[in-house]
This record gives C-alpha cells, sequence and structure tokens, in this order.
C-alpha cells in the first residue's frame, strides 16, 4: 500500500538533505529513469497533502466537513496545477530569455525536484498552522536552482544568477497565484 509513497519521500529527502550529491545530473536521471514524475512524484505528493490538509484542517479550524474537504482539494489541486504550469513557464523562459531549447523531461525533472521544497513546506505548515515562518525554506530553493543550473539544464555561467532567479520565483510563486485564484471562487476558505 505504502510502495507508491516510497520512492517520491526518499526522493523529497535526498534532495532537501543532500542536494549535492542528489541534484548531479547523472543522479537525477538514474533516480527518475523509467518514471512517469507526473503519477510517480508529483501525485503521491499532492495525495499525501490532501489527507495532511483534510486532517489538519478538521482538528485545527473551527470549519465544517465540507470545508475541510473544499480546503483539501484546493490544496492538492495547487500543487499538481502549479507543477505543469511550471514546466511549461520554465521552458518558455530558458527559450525566451536564455535562449535555451531544454529537453521537456529535464525540465519536469527539475521543476519536480523544486516542488520538492513547496510539499515540504506545506506539509510542515498544514501540520503546524502557526509556524509561518517556516515558508522562509523557499529560500532553499534558490540554492537548488544553481546546483541544477549547471549540469541538469546547463546554463553559462554568466546567465546562471538571473536564471536562478526566475526559475525559484516562477516555482515559489506558482502555488500561491492558484491558491488566490481558488480562494477568490470560494471566499470562505
Amino acid at each position: 500500500m505504502f510502495e507508491r509513497y516510497k520512492f517520491s519521500l526518499r526522493q523529497v529527502w535526498n534532495i532537501c538533505s543532500k542536494p549535492d550529491a542528489t541534484l548531479r545530473y547523472e543522479t537525477l536521471l538514474n533516480a527518475f529513469y523509467g518514471k512517469n514524475i507526473l503519477k510517480q512524484y508529483i501525485m503521491p505528493q499532492a495525495e499525501m497533502l490532501l489527507c495532511v490538509v483534510f486532517i489538519t484542517t478538521l482538528l485545527y479550524s473551527e470549519f465544517n466537513l465540507a470545508s475541510a474537504v473544499v480546503s483539501a482539494i484546493f490544496n492538492c489541486f495547487s500543487f499538481v496545477v502549479s507543477y505543469g504550469v511550471s514546466c511549461f513557464l520554465v521552458r518558455w523562459v530558458s527559450l525566451r530569455w536564455f535562449v535555451k531549447q531544454f529537453d521537456v523531461r529535464n525540465v519536469s525533472i527539475m521543476v519536480a525536484s523544486l516542488m520538492s521544497v513547496t510539499f515540504v513546506v506545506n506539509l510542515f505548515t498544514a501540520l503546524m498552522p502557526n509556524m509561518f515562518f517556516l515558508k522562509l525554506f523557499y529560500v532553499y530553493m534558490f540554492y537548488l536552482v544553481w546546483v541544477m543550473s549547471e549540469g541538469v539544464v546547463d546554463v553559462a555561467e554568466e546567465n546562471r544568477n538571473k536564471y536562478m532567479v526566475f526559475i525559484a520565483l516562477i516555482v515559489i510563486a506558482m502555488p500561491i497565484i492558484v491558491m488566490i485564484f481558488l480562494k477568490k471562487m470560494v471566499p470562505n476558505l
């Protein structure tokens, strides 16, 4: 039953605890070899977020069961949609401003690896809602982009700072933007 989540959790742990070894080009390609990134990496994380947000919303908030279900679904939906939109925007920014045509799989691996930080932040802020300062962990994403821009997407050194800022901001902002849009649709969340 839990086999579905093992790879995703192990990869998140490796990315967050030892990024220099995990985010090397060959290591990432070997880790994701033969795997569907959306089905075997992003969706298990989204499912875990769905469960945690549902349970903690029921425990910590004054909302009813229906609000907890909607909140959990919105968090899950925001995570998955932001992955897809981030993949598109990273490829577009890379092609438009850095004149780099990257392989779709490499961009997917890079964005999925960066979404690990989003997953960890969302998970811990759902478990401990009053610890909002955990969102400062998003700064860690800049370092991850820096490490990956050397091998995974192979950006020239003179463009690496700009690339790091653009890509990290896209991946940080996308879940927030999607969630704001969803909350505009249902204002009582």
